[in-house]
């Protein structure tokens, strides 16, 4: 296991709304197998409009397409705003070969 602090800047925490567009996102459809914590990587799921520090993993391989995913689904987002500060510090590790967080 590694602890890695999680900044919203690292972590595509770039929205923020006060608009009322709730557009949610999880890890569901994503590869998240892994054999030791270094394969996977740390993703923000919740509300793409909203300042979430929900976190959640993927496998590293599968980072750069739910990264994409996730910017696409701002796209329903009235405004996005920056995030104001940093999040949890989240432990990351592989589970009976599947990512996860706590």
């Amino acid at each position: 296991m590694k602890l890695l602090l999680v900044t919203c800047a690292a972590l595509l925490c770039a929205a923020c709304s006060t608009g009322s567009v709730v557009v949610m996102h999880d890890t569901t459809g994503f590869d998240a197998s892994c054999s030791v914590a270094d394969d996977c990587s740390l993703v923000f799921v919740g509300d793409v409009c909203g300042c979430s520090c929900q976190i959640d993993s993927v496998n590293s391989n599968a980072f750069s397409d739910y990264q994409d995913s996730w910017f696409d689904a701002q796209n329903e987002c009235l405004e996005l705003l920056s995030c104001p500060s940093a999040c949890e510090q989240p432990i990351l590790s592989c589970d009976a070969g599947t990512c996860t967080v706590f």
